[in-house]
């Protein structure tokens, strides 16, 4: 016949309790309710003879308000005060919550935030009740399991969140782990509300406009910010652009910064301000952006929202040209040409009139053809 292996009893110190002496040693409340809960605690008694013991454990009713005093004096110990009135339920689904997660990613930093791991979408709920702000998505697809009702956040079975767990849903941070978020247009005005954030997750969404709406507004995407500005600017819908553009702008896009420059220069969607567009054509500018550094430069050559100055103006016509930025070669020419804040100079003139003409630059073929007529230039 076969030997009969008896299971010991792991305590949250790490110990295997293999006898009611090294339990009561080692004793932890959380565990031994935990093992209570699944019924391992009656077969561990069981196996070591306490036959009596195990029965009385048997017999207890996980809602009477006195387990834990009788719990613990059915195995000898001395009840914690602070923790008369326990949760069997919830201790069990965190035993084996943390079973679960041991057996797929047996993580110490994982397991130090076990409280806010998530394997299904009542996880979700149960964790933003709690007021965790800290979500970790572990191995699943996953539906986002909230809608807005009249300002309400409302869970999929039609119940209302409380004011309390919408709080803590502002600024709450999904983190993935191989998990994947199901979104679609109904997660919309709640994005909106509140300022999700998420980390390491595959988004699977419902439609391809939401898809680029959610990566701007949520995801803080810049390519899809752009996208969506561009489009928004083409049609002239400048007010709903500038949004768009302002969100790439703030994370340090100088596209988006040379777009709102222009907004504010022409007052398209916005009121007409030079002194701002100068502001944002010298960010954009300064982060290396041709055409940014060919406005400002004309800024400070027509003392439009700075002061007039010349030389700083041929020094950023003369930054933007140097990255092929045809309108800044072709005005670096006239500057030369007509000695305007540098020394006259027909054959630097030239050069700059020739290089813009070669991209195509009309002003400056013209320029070459005619005003240069005169001179014995190859053109």
């Amino acid at each position: 016949m076969a030997r009969k292996i008896k299971f010991p009893l792991k305590m949250k110190d790490g110990y295997d309790a293999r006898s009611l002496e090294e339990l009561r040693e080692h004793f932890d409340l959380e565990s031994v309710l935990g093992y209570f809960a699944d019924g391992r605690l009656q077969t561990w008694l069981r196996d070591r003879y306490f036959d009596d013991e195990a029965q009385q454990v048997s017999e207890l009713d996980p809602n009477d308000s006195e387990l834990v005093t009788k719990i613990c004096s059915i195995l000898g110990v001395e009840a914690p005060q602070q923790a008369v009135n326990v949760d069997v339920h919830e201790i069990n689904r965190y035993n084996e919550k943390r079973k679960q997660l041991l057996e797929k990613y047996p993580e110490p930093e994982l397991l130090n935030y076990i409280d806010a791991v998530a394997f299904n979408e009542d996880d979700i709920i149960q964790i933003i009740e709690k007021g965790i702000k800290e979500i970790y998505l572990i191995d699943n697809e996953f539906e986002f399991p909230f809608e807005l009702d009249g300002g309400y956040l409302v869970l999929k079975n039609g119940s209302r969140l409380s004011y309390t767990s919408m709080s803590s849903l502002f600024d709450c941070k999904f983190i993935g782990k191989n998990a994947s978020l199901h979104i679609d247009s109904s997660a919309g005005p709640m994005c909106e509300i509140f300022r999700l954030k998420f980390e390491n997750i595959n988004f699977i969404f419902a439609d391809e406009d939401f898809e680029l709406f959610f990566k701007a507004r949520i995801l803080k995407d810049i390519d899809s910010s752009l996208e969506i500005a561009k489009s928004l600017y083409a049609g002239k819908e400048y007010k709903d652009a500038y949004d768009y553009f302002l969100l790439a702008a703030e994370l340090g896009n100088s596209v988006a910064q040379s777009f709102l420059g222009d907004m504010y220069y022409y007052g398209q969607g916005v009121q007409e301000d030079y002194a701002e567009a100068a502001k944002l054509y010298r960010k954009a500018a300064e982060l290396g952006d041709a055409y940014a550094q060919y406005s400002l430069g004309w800024m400070f050559d027509t003392g439009k929202g700075v002061t007039e100055d010349c030389a700083e103006a041929i020094e950023w016509y003369r930054k933007s040209a140097a990255q092929g930025y045809s309108s800044a070669q072709y005005i670096l020419g006239q500057m030369y040409y007509y000695g305007r804040g540098v020394k006259e100079d027909y054959a630097e003139a030239v050069k700059w009139f020739r290089k813009a003409a070669e991209q195509g630059d009309e002003n400056s073929k013209l320029f070459l053809k005619e005003a240069l007529k005169d001179y014995i230039i190859e053109i």
